[in-house]
């Protein structure tokens, strides 16, 4: 160790002396204060032996159970009630919808139907004309009783149907009274279709029926 000179040891040793370090039985941490007035600090009385005060607690208690039980009773029945409507208009949307489709299906299906059966009557009449023309009676008799079919109430494959009966009435002596059959439905349908020459018709074959009748005998 170096030389410190006179005047440092001096101020060294002239120095007062300091107490050593002494153990307390202060225990570290912070300083509590006792209470002095046991009323100033008094915890909410929590058990009681009197009848009166339990009964008046259990009367509380059940009383709220009950209020919170009938609060989760009506939250639970509003819920099961949005839930049921959602439900409904769902199925009902989807009914609707459904239901219209299926409707505009059949009109649609059923507008086809008709269309297909307008061109049929059409086709019958038309190629029952042709057979009827070229003197081909049996199928034109066919092609108007098909017509017929379709559309029972149908003057011109009524009228034709007439015509086409008469010439086999006359010529091969069959259809006559089927001819006055059909002759009598179209003069109740429409009686502007009864023409002459279907009238003169109509006298021939009556009396194809006579002269038919009166050779029996």
């Amino acid at each position: 160790m170096g030389y410190m000179g006179f005047g440092l040891q001096k101020w060294i040793y002239q120095m007062k002396p300091r107490k050593p370090f002494k153990k307390g039985n202060k225990i570290a941490g912070y300083e509590t204060q006792d209470i002095h007035n046991q009323k100033e600090f008094n915890l909410k009385e929590t058990y009681s032996t009197n009848p009166e005060i339990i009964e008046n607690r259990l009367k509380e208690a059940k009383k709220k159970s009950l209020i919170n039980w009938r609060k989760q009773k009506f939250y639970g029945l509003l819920i099961v009630l949005a839930l049921i409507s959602v439900f409904a208009l769902i199925y009902f949307n989807a009914s609707y919808f459904n239901n219209s489709a299926s409707h505009d299906h059949y009109k649609l299906m059923a507008k086809k139907d008709q269309q297909e059966k307008a061109d049929a009557l059409i086709l019958l009449i038309k190629t029952g004309k042709h057979h009827l023309y070229n003197n081909e009676i049996e199928n034109a008799i066919t092609n108007f009783k098909l017509a017929l079919n379709i559309d029972p109430d149908n003057s011109v494959a009524l009228y034709n149907l007439i015509l086409a009966l008469s010439v086999d009435c006359e010529n091969n002596s069959n259809n006559c009274e089927e001819a006055i059959e059909y002759y009598g439905k179209l003069k109740k349908l429409d009686k502007n279709q009864i023409s002459e020459e279907l009238e003169s018709r109509m006298v021939m074959v009556e009396e194809k029926i006579k002269r038919g009748s009166g050779s029996i005998f």
